[in-house]
């Protein structure tokens, strides 16, 4: 799969003490896709994986943020761009089609700081 922030091949990682399948654009971006359902299993500090929170990433790859992403999963399907919380600090990227959803390098650690 492409990332939809640098269109590096990402590559799939299981956190340790989960069997979830989540998809890193480890050497690009950094970013971070999830599945339907998945990012629920993430969102909370106590949940907190190492192999997501430290992605080796790129310096050289810089995504405009600004720019609507295509879905990954999804043929020719842009995603939305929606705050995690209303404290607005957060904004990822999510599909309305297959419910999948799309964080930039470091929005992870930045959602789990917000509890």
């Amino acid at each position: 799969m492409k990332c939809p922030a640098c269109d590096n091949t990402m590559s799939r990682v299981i956190p340790k003490g989960t069997r979830v399948e989540v998809d890193v654009c480890s050497g690009g971006c950094g970013g971070i896709w999830f599945d339907r359902n998945e990012f629920k299993k993430f969102d909370e500090p106590h949940e907190a994986s190492a192999v997501l929170l430290n992605i080796k990433i790129d310096p050289t790859v810089v995504p405009d943020e600004s720019l609507t992403r295509d879905c990954p999963r999804c043929e020719n399907v842009p995603m939305i761009k929606r705050f995690f919380s209303i404290k607005k600090k957060v904004k990822l990227d999510e599909c309305y089609t297959c419910g999948g959803i799309f964080l930039d390098q470091g929005e992870l650690s930045c959602i789990h700081s917000l509890f």
